[in-house]
């Protein structure tokens, strides 16, 4: 699996701004997904789960990076709704933003 340079994040999202782009819809894999996530740059999510089971050890997940050692550091979504789609679900909300210091 190849990191996405989550530097150049900020720079992208600036120069998006710059031209008006007010809002971006990432649909990507677990790597870019783990870069805007740890670059802060995630403000809602939507995550559609099928009713389909697959796995094993060398599965992927759909947000990689360097990943949390206990679950009071995890990214917490918050006004969380969800939708069915057929056999398949939406869960959607926004990202909680950490305070600083």
């Amino acid at each position: 699996i190849h990191s996405f340079p989550t530097r150049r994040l900020p720079i992208l999202m600036r120069e998006l701004g710059s031209m008006e782009i007010d809002s971006v819809l990432v649909e990507g894999g677990g790597a870019i997904h783990g870069s805007f996530l740890t670059s802060g740059l995630v403000q809602k999510v939507y995550c559609y789960i099928a009713p389909k089971m697959i796995g094993g050890k060398d599965a992927l997940s759909p947000v990689l990076g360097k990943g949390i050692e206990k679950m009071s550091d995890a990214v917490e979504i918050t006004d969380v709704t969800v939708q069915n789609f057929g056999s398949d679900i939406c869960v959607s909300g926004h990202v909680k933003q950490k305070k600083e210091g």
